[in-house]
């Protein structure tokens, strides 16, 4: 989550065996057990992790999966889909559950399970699918309900901050947890993601929303 323009998964295995090309599958199944339609996103998300969104064809995508381009019609209506999808997929198991945690009397110990939560989506997804937020094609209306997916996980951040700290700057301070946990998606990137980076990352958005340290300690020592 850094301020990036697309905010925010089902995704693949660096390094699998390509698949053989062959005859359109008429029923959505692979050899090793996963669906077509899952092999297909697979294909896809390393595809537009190591080599760009915009520089990846659907023929490409296909021969990955080993399938036919016109099989993978059959699943995915357009290249398009295929990032939405994976991108939703990165962003919906923070958002699972987003209102009870909200509903919490304790503020301080809510934002450090969203932001808990937020880190470890982000550093267990396959590949590393948020390095596409910078995609310039997520402008395009198509993609508005990922935009609508991030813009309530931003709204509680900044609803956390503005009962942490008051409301002055709420709207800052929230968008500076976003920042922070985002920087996960760069140290994995750079493959130096620390032991204790969810819980680091959550203590750190705290003492940015001006957290009392008694509850910082509070939340800290229960958490470990």
């Amino acid at each position: 989550m850094m301020e990036v323009m697309g905010e925010r998964g089902t995704a693949g295995r660096a390094g699998a065996p390509r698949a053989r090309v062959g005859r359109p599958r008429a029923t959505p199944r692979t050899d090793d057990g996963r669906s077509a339609k899952a092999q297909i996103l697979d294909a896809a998300a390393e595809l537009f992790t190591t080599r760009g969104y915009a520089a990846t064809s659907t023929r490409e995508i296909a021969e990955r999966a080993g399938i036919r381009q016109a099989s993978l019609y059959y699943h995915v209506s357009a290249k398009p889909q295929l990032l939405l999808e994976l991108l939703d997929a990165s962003v919906r198991p923070t958002l699972e559950g987003l209102d009870d945690l909200l509903a919490r009397p304790d503020a301080p110990a809510a934002l450090y399970a969203l932001a808990t939560r937020d880190v470890q989506t982000l550093l267990t997804a396959p590949h590393n699918l948020a390095v596409l937020y910078l995609t310039p094609e997520l402008a395009d209306p198509e993609f508005a309900s990922l935009h609508e997916a991030r813009g309530r996980l931003r709204a509680a951040y900044v609803d956390l901050a503005r009962r942490i700290g008051g409301p002055g700057g709420a709207d800052f301070r929230g968008a500076a947890c976003l920042q922070l946990v985002e920087l996960a998606i760069e140290l994995r990137q750079r493959g130096e993601v620390p032991p204790d980076a969810p819980h680091d990352i959550a203590l750190a958005c705290l003492r940015v929303v001006e957290a009392h340290p008694h509850d910082i300690a509070r939340v800290s020592g229960t958490a470990r």
